[in-house]
């Protein structure tokens, strides 16, 4: 679990974050694990990198909560459910928050992403997990493989196969839109995620990423539809030239009326629009922050 991570051709020691307390020195806790988790983000979201200046004792109580995962039980969580998909998302965002503020060699970039998803892990349960092992091998594990990966989208070395042992079986493509990589075409704000809410909460994610992602240019004929599509395209099963066209009429489905109806006007025209993805992004979030949800919000879309 100690083993060094591959970066840039070399293998470089991971960064665990959630050791400052040991396990012996850990008081037992008796809150159901999804709620402690959840609650553990939305204080990790709380945070700023100006509040670590003015509140540095909310670090030290992030600190102390993430220190509690060393200590979850991996071989009594069922992986194939909707619960354990809100869990490990959540505990990944909360790595990514954690990891963007203390992140030592400034803000994050294009040539730096990989060493940073590679090496900033959290023990959980007695094993090591990286963001990028969190993200590709566990939450991803069932889900495609990034076709030609690119920063903000990157790989996991060949020795980290064995994490994909706790592959989750919940599935749905909506978990792209979802997932926070910290570059810009995510959203800044993050959804904690609920059992309870799920499907709701990846509707209004999907939503939100869509409405950020897609940008027409009726004057130029020109569709950009997310990037993210394209590269887990086999997730919504985008294939060959007309990759482009069919992600806008997937994404159709999640946008508000009044842009939906901006591009069914244009599919009408002929010659039809131009559809292509975006180019990949190349800035990145300096920290994230949290995203209220209700069980209207979807509604109010």
């Amino acid at each position: 679990k100690w083993s060094e991570i591959l970066s840039s051709g070399k293998l470089k020691p991971r960064v665990v974050l959630n050791n400052r307390r040991m396990v012996f020195d850990l008081p037992p806790k008796e809150a159901n694990l999804n709620n402690f988790v959840e609650e553990m983000l939305m204080n990790a979201l709380s945070l700023s990198l100006d509040s670590l200046m003015e509140q540095p004792e909310a670090l030290v109580r992030l600190l102390d909560a993430t220190s509690y995962l060393q200590i979850l039980r991996l071989d009594e969580l069922d992986f194939s459910g909707a619960s354990c998909f809100c869990l490990f998302v959540n505990v990944y965002h909360c790595l990514l928050q954690h990891a963007l503020l203390l992140t030592v060699n400034g803000p994050l970039k294009k040539g730096s992403c990989a060493h940073f998803m590679r090496s900033a892990c959290y023990e959980i349960g007695g094993d090591v997990f990286s963001l990028a092992e969190l993200l590709y091998c566990v939450v991803r594990g069932g889900l495609s493989k990034a076709s030609h990966p690119k920063p903000p989208y990157i790989d996991v070395p060949k020795k980290s196969a064995a994490f994909r042992y706790y592959a989750l079986g919940f599935t749905s493509a909506r978990a792209n839109f979802v997932l926070n990589t910290g570059d810009l075409a995510c959203p800044k704000a993050v959804i904690v995620l609920r059992p309870e809410d799920l499907e709701q909460q990846l509707n209004v994610a999907a939503s939100e990423y869509i409405k950020r992602n897609v940008k027409i240019d009726e004057s130029k004929r020109i569709i950009l539809v997310p990037k993210v599509c394209e590269v887990y395209r086999h997730d919504f099963g985008f294939e060959g030239a007309n990759a482009a066209m069919a992600c806008l009429q997937y994404c159709v489905g999640f946008m508000e009326d009044s842009m939906a109806s901006r591009v069914e006007s244009l599919l009408r025209e002929s010659p039809p629009p131009s559809v292509k993805f975006q180019p990949l992004a190349e800035n990145y979030h300096s920290y994230l922050r949290l995203k209220t949800f209700s069980s209207d919000d979807e509604e109010d879309e």
